[in-house]
């Protein structure tokens, strides 16, 4: 996963300097056309090689049919939350396709005084990120920030943080994440350079509070591998 997102962010560079990786991007424009022929339904049933994503529906109405598990989107979310052994490629589409469902799944996670980027680490263990940016990654990425936020209502008024500020701080652990990480990065980005282009973008974070950012990733590693 940690991957798929640095494809999204590199992708992102490579359009913004305004040259492109004739190897990669070519295989991926290509990838992305021939998808994009694909029928509505066929894309519902197969994806990543085959793979059916309604067994795990199937799954699911399977145990509400025996009363092993109620037809509510809480239950449902708490099932998820509880099961390790779901295809986590699967789960991902049926996720974005029950957002009542997911909606109940980011309020079981409780990041009570977690610091963000472990946090960030253990909602990315649970629902995982999708390898390209769009739509669902934004939806995941804002729910996240709302929930973590609503976990810690104290330190976001003594940090002075809002949701849209931690969903900057959130984007900003994405790229560094990737930049720290990648053997595909070569000059990687400095505490300096992070802590200036993050607030640049969200001006009320300390200094001190965004450099420690920096040292959970240079020490941990990706937010999301």
């Amino acid at each position: 996963m940690g991957q798929g997102l640095w494809r999204v962010v590199r992708n992102q560079q490579l359009q913004q300097e305004g040259y492109s990786e004739q190897g990669y991007l070519t295989r991926e424009q290509s990838r992305r056309m021939a998808a994009s022929n694909i029928s509505n339904t066929n894309h519902r049933k197969q994806v990543q090689g085959g793979i059916d994503i309604y067994h795990l529906l199937k799954g699911v109405n399977y145990f509400m049919s025996k009363g092993i598990l109620d037809d509510s989107p809480k239950e449902i979310a708490k099932f998820i939350f509880c099961t390790r052994t779901l295809n986590w490629k699967k789960l991902r589409i049926y996720l974005d396709e029950r957002r009542d469902v997911l909606d109940d799944l980011v309020t079981l996670h409780n990041f009570r005084n977690q610091f963000l980027p472990n946090a960030l680490r253990e909602f990315f263990r649970h629902i995982h990120a999708p390898e390209e940016r769009g739509e669902y990654l934004e939806t995941l990425i804002t729910k996240f920030s709302h929930r973590f936020c609503a976990c810690n209502p104290d330190l976001m008024r003594e940090l002075g943080l809002s949701p849209d500020a931690v969903y900057v701080l959130c984007y900003s652990l994405i790229l560094l994440s990737i930049d720290l990480t990648s053997p595909h990065v070569k000059n990687k980005m400095s505490k300096r350079e992070f802590i200036r282009n993050t607030r640049r973008a969200a001006q009320n974070i300390s200094e001190d509070f965004v450099g420690h950012l920096y040292d959970n990733i240079y020490l941990i590693g990706h937010v999301a591998a």
